[in-house]
């Protein structure tokens, strides 16, 4: 295990520049953010050449610190032949040894994190540690946990899964009643999908022998989900997520069957695809009720994923961020315009002199409901627009609801704020009337930035703001509904006015609540804020 003292890196996309980022993985834990990803060796490859793995830490998805280096040589893998592909079908992605490290995994069991890794494309091992820095990860077996019989290991595996041609790409789910599960990719001669198997609690024993995954066609265009390996597996609201680069299908059971739903990005967008094709290895998860989509590219591809004309196709890559979003009937879309605009910035920056600052790219937000907005203003067809339809070329609009007093959203790292000028706000729909304060800092004691009274608006709202020297370029928006009034009577029959709050549900975020849930008794109630500027 090597620990390094690595100067931090400041985000941007590529998240990290110049280190090869390949197959990132990404998991909160500790209110920290771990990225455990491969390592292709070198910008001139032509074939893949991973020489070991990497855990980079950051508490702001900007600013990156990297922390642990995993060598195969501290696996089984040492004792792997060294295998190049061969031009074979049946063994022509099978990798292994010292230039293998592929894609890897983590998951948190009492106390005990499991580290999953792809011997190339032929096997896969296990190995744990005591903190999720990995830093006394050790091989828990000293052979794979899972191999394939048509592609034997050596030495040979806890588990041999029959009539395929490598194990490899793990993906871990620990699901809300404490179960731990391990998805990974195969090939088949005949059919090519996805298997998974519940863990022991000991994280590296399989609880059962490893099934077959079913995917079913999308119902409405019949359409098959493409490729074999490369899966993220996660849970939202009780729906089951698998995915494969952009392309993702829903079960309301781990074991599936899932349903084939379609891309996270339009594929009608075929010049500008920032990597997000079915080579786009990665993974999504939630930080602080935002979600976000982390995976790699290959820089020798251009923005519509196949290799550049009269350029050899390298295997080097580098890793990208974007927000997602989840619209109607668990649809779910990578934000393609935060990329075409701002993506090189990254997630997590703002810049004051941008044209307009989405709802939905906030970092953090406390009583909040995200939601698919497109139906909200007037004159819009009356049917929403379906997140991922092959042929549509639009993105979905979103806006964030503020369900009440305690609603806030966090836009941290504003730059080029000017010292006054004006802050407009537009709402996806009228808000009820009270004030929108923006602080310029998280805690109570943050300095007022701007008040805007929101008294009968319709869409947008206008108010001067002024910043002092010292105020930081983090920028935190509170709702406050206007206080409602009561008469009561003292006993001398006098009358007096008391205010009276507002009655607003109190969630802990979109985790706990759907953003269809904030509408049934709420109609006209909250702020649903579609998005937000300042200007001289």
């Amino acid at each position: 295990m090597l620990l390094l003292a690595v100067a931090p890196a400041t985000g941007e996309n590529p998240i990290v520049v110049g280190k090869g980022m390949a197959d990132p993985h990404i998991h909160i834990f500790d209110d920290t953010a771990y990225l455990y990803v491969g390592h292709d060796r070198s910008p001139k490859a032509t074939s893949f050449q991973m020489v070991d793995w990497n855990v980079w830490t950051s508490t702001d998805l900007v600013n990156w610190k990297h922390v642990t280096t995993i060598s195969p040589k501290e696996t089984y893998m040492k004792d792997s032949p060294t295998l190049h592909p061969l031009q074979r079908r049946r063994v022509d992605l099978r990798y292994s040894g010292d230039l293998a490290a592929w894609a890897c995994d983590v998951i948190e069991k009492d106390g005990t994190y499991g580290f999953f890794f792809s011997n190339g494309g032929t096997d896969m091992g296990v190995m744990l540690a005591s903190d999720p820095a990995l830093s006394d990860a050790k091989d828990a077996l000293g052979h794979p946990l899972v191999s394939a019989k048509a592609s034997p290991s050596y030495p040979a595996a806890d588990t041999e899964v029959d009539d395929t041609e490598g194990a490899y790409d793990p993906t871990l789910l620990l699901d809300d009643d404490g179960s731990a599960y391990l998805c990974f990719g195969y090939r088949h001669p005949s059919l090519s999908s996805y298997m998974l198997a519940r863990l022991k609690d000991s994280l590296y024993e399989l609880a059962e022998e490893p099934r077959v995954v079913i995917v079913l066609p999308d119902p409405k265009t019949g359409d098959s989900m493409p490729g074999s390996d490369k899966p993220t597996l996660h849970i939202r609201h009780g729906v089951y997520y698998l995915s494969a680069g952009t392309f993702y299908a829903t079960a309301d059971n781990v074991y599936g069957p899932y349903t084939y739903r379609g891309a996270t990005l339009p594929h009608s967008q075929k010049s500008r695809t920032f990597g997000l094709t079915g080579q786009a290895h990665g993974r999504f998860f939630t930080w602080h009720e935002q979600s976000f989509h982390v995976w790699c590219m290959f820089v020798d591809q251009n923005n519509s994923g196949v290799p550049v004309p009269g350029r050899t196709y390298h295997r080097w890559r580098e890793s990208w961020m974007t927000y997602t979003h989840y619209g109607d009937n668990d649809t779910m879309v990578d934000d393609w315009r935060f990329l075409d605009r701002h993506g090189r910035t990254g997630v997590g920056q703002y810049d004051a002199t941008w044209n307009k600052i989405e709802a939905e790219w906030y970092m953090q937000s406390t009583d909040c409901v995200k939601y698919q907005s497109d139906m909200d203003r007037p004159g819009t067809n009356k049917n929403r627009l379906n997140v991922n339809e092959l042929h549509n070329s639009q993105q979905p609009e979103f806006a964030v609801n503020f369900l009440g007093a305690t609603s806030t959203l966090t836009f941290p790292k504003v730059s080029n704020m000017p010292q006054s000028g004006t802050l407009t706000l537009s709402f996806s729909r009228p808000p009820s009337n009270g004030y929108m304060k923006v602080y310029g800092s998280t805690s109570d004691e943050g300095q007022l930035f701007a008040s805007c009274h929101l008294q009968d608006i319709i869409h947008n709202a206008t108010c001067p703001f002024e910043r002092a020297s010292s105020l930081a370029g983090e920028l935190q928006f509170r709702f406050e509904p206007e206080l409602s009034r009561r008469r009561i009577f003292r006993d001398d029959q006098q009358a007096l006015d008391v205010p009276q709050a507002l009655d607003v549900p109190r969630t802990s975020g979109p985790s706990a609540l759907r953003a269809q849930d904030s509408f049934s008794k709420q109609q006209n109630t909250g702020a649903k804020l579609d998005w937000w500027s300042l200007s001289l």
